[in-house]
């Protein structure tokens, strides 16, 4: 039995020692490096192990504890048959490690990763893979790479082949400004679009519009935490900010806003970014990387980003408690 990870949708591929005695040999590959979500029994809470692989009969080998690694020394490890078909309460989900740590990038804001985050993001990202499974929410095509599940070959080598070789290139965030600008190809001058007017008939009528009398500075600090389809729509409602708002007249501030993980660039934002102001033209960048496919990096990264915001509603709903279809789901 083929697994693929609950994140992103590419093979997590087997490595065996010889003779399956023992922890692999060589370095593993991104795609094999796994952590499993499961339930003992529907009463219990979700078990989150440590880092570890699949053998050569595709059983996960992880350790017991989330802090830990298989190849630590005294590891204690779970060689156990997951239940993949034990019913609607205990299913057991598997993960890559590159694709988890880009789901922490995303919730966590920097915050440090305890032992009680760990728990509770567990219970929400296994109750969310069980969501996804049973109910009636059209599931996404991970990309592309769902349509290599039934490949009679090797799923990853068929995806590289078919034309989604970025699936296969591990997402792992930035390190630096450097190590970000590495992967948007040779450093050419950066269009930023140039100021012009806006013709709409949705403008708010002459002395209702409340931008009219707020300074510069406060739109630009307002227009920082919108999102970048409601700040055109908000340009077309109103004259005052969309006189101010044009990429020219923006201040870098709200530029590098849109490197938050709120925002459409949060998945490229670097760890290091000290001494660093000129954030508008890096996303301009980052766009035209994007757009000419410069690295499969950052294209995979992305994806697996993408994937993870899209389900952000239901991580918010297990959280509240606030959707009926979910209680019905999980709980029944």
């Amino acid at each position: 039995m083929r697994h693929f990870c609950s994140i992103c949708g590419v093979l997590i591929r087997s490595s065996a020692a010889e003779n399956d005695m023992g922890p692999p040999v060589e370095d593993l590959e991104w795609y094999q490096l796994i952590r499993t979500f499961y339930k003992g029994s529907p009463e219990c809470t979700v078990e989150a192990t440590g880092l570890g692989y699949l053998n050569s009969f595709n059983q996960p080998v992880v350790p017991v504890n989330f802090n830990e690694f298989y190849l630590q020394p005294d590891v204690v490890i779970d060689n156990f048959v997951p239940s993949f078909d034990a019913g609607l309460h205990n299913p057991t989900y598997l993960v890559h490690e590159a694709c988890w740590r880009v789901l922490l990038d995303r919730i966590l804001y920097g915050n440090p990763l305890t032992d009680l985050v760990a728990v509770a993001l567990a219970q929400l990202f296994w109750g969310a893979c069980l969501y996804r499974q049973y109910s009636c929410v059209p599931r996404h095509d991970h990309g592309g790479s769902t349509e290599y599940w039934h490949a009679e070959g090797d799923p990853i080598e068929e995806m590289t082949q078919g034309g989604h070789g970025h699936c296969a290139v591990e997402p792992v965030g930035f390190f630096s400004i450097e190590d970000l600008r590495s992967c948007l190809g040779p450093e050419v001058p950066v269009e930023i679009p140039a100021t012009s007017s806006i013709a709409s008939t949705r403008r708010l009528e002459h002395g209702s519009d409340k931008f009219t009398n707020l300074p510069t500075e406060v739109i630009h600090i307002l227009l920082t935490w919108l999102r970048s389809d409601d700040i055109q729509r908000l340009r077309l409602a109103s004259r005052p900010v969309a006189s101010i708002s044009h990429p020219d007249l923006l201040p870098q501030f709200f530029w590098h806003g849109r490197f938050l993980p709120d925002f459409e660039m949060g998945f490229a934002m670097p760890i290091h970014t000290d001494g660093f102001h000129d954030w508008r033209s890096l996303y301009f960048r980052v766009k035209r990387g994007l757009k000419m496919h410069c690295s499969n990096r950052l294209r995979n990264r992305k994806r697996v980003w993408d994937f993870i915001c899209n389900e952000e509603d239901w991580y918010q709903k297990l959280y509240t408690g606030s959707d009926d279809e979910l209680d019905l789901c999980l709980f029944r």
